[in-house]
């Protein structure tokens, strides 16, 4: 979104405001398959107010709603498969960098309280 289209966040923020209907509709949570079928039947819906415009005389309307099934179309292209890979955490240990000691948070608590008692 660094370069400010509008176009592509206000589209966005409809299907985030789709999402979120859906969440509280059916008081489930969204998946993958959900949010496709989502942005499947906000397509289906811009697809029909495009023939509504465009037999109205609308065109400026009717391009409006082709640039945002375009930028659906793209988000549904762009997902392909989401691959999640497992975070593992262990603490570093002072090989690895870790530089904090006990007496270094002690240190600190004492600068704490010896700071609020001078403001106190």
């Amino acid at each position: 979104m660094l370069d400010k289209n509008e176009l592509t966040r206000d589209t966005l923020r409809m299907f985030k405001s789709e999402v979120q209907k859906f969440e509280i509709d059916n008081r489930e949570s969204i998946d993958d398959a959900k949010a496709l079928q989502i942005i499947n039947k906000m397509i289906k819906q811009r697809k029909d107010s495009i023939a509504q415009f465009t037999s109205g005389g609308r065109a400026d309307l009717a391009e409006k709603e082709q640039s945002e099934v375009e930028v659906l179309s793209k988000y549904i292209r762009s997902r392909g498969k989401i691959l999640e890979t497992p975070i593992k955490y262990r603490g570093r240990t002072y090989e690895d960098g870790k530089k904090i000691r006990i007496k270094d948070g002690l240190n600190i608590l004492f600068k704490i309280i010896k700071f609020s008692k001078i403001f106190n």
